[in-house]
């Protein structure tokens, strides 16, 4: 498979991706891909995310997002001065119009075949109907505790 090919193969399967993908160069610099999802999620048009790299944290709520942007800055600077790039996760709430929908990021480092940080990539997916559900079951088992 050539690596057009391989480019192609790589956005239709996340274009499939129940979620949001993105991929960042190794300085997190600006957003290099991110699949459409990202425009239900957000409530943005993905191609001002290629503009503004930041324009998705407006999505985030206000009170979660300096805890998103320190995680990409430490994941970031601490590949780039310490050399170590780690697996990371995050849970915000994203603002979808009078209430919030909680989102699970995942982001992880892709290595170069020399072992040298290529880029960055990450999947999201909302998280809320998940929550929602272990909320309940906490509240009954602290109801049948009481009994």
């Amino acid at each position: 498979m050539s690596d057009r090919d391989a480019d192609s193969v790589f956005r239709r399967v996340c274009e499939e991706f129940p979620g949001v993908v993105w991929l960042r160069p190794y300085d997190m610099s600006q957003i290099t891909f991110i699949n459409s999802d990202v425009e239900e999620a957000f409530g943005i048009d993905r191609q001002d995310i290629y503009t503004d790299a930041d324009t998705y944290i407006e999505g985030i709520h206000p009170d979660d997002r300096a805890a998103y942007r320190s995680l990409l800055e430490s994941v970031r600077d601490r590949a780039l001065d310490d050399g170590v790039a780690e697996r990371r996760e995050i849970e915000y709430r994203l603002r979808k119009g009078k209430t919030d929908a909680r989102f699970l990021e995942t982001i992880f480092p892709v290595w170069n075949r020399d072992g040298a940080l290529l880029l960055w990539a990450g999947f999201g997916q909302e998280i809320t109907e998940q929550r929602n559900r272990e909320e309940i079951l906490q509240l009954q088992t602290d109801q049948l505790e009481l009994l």
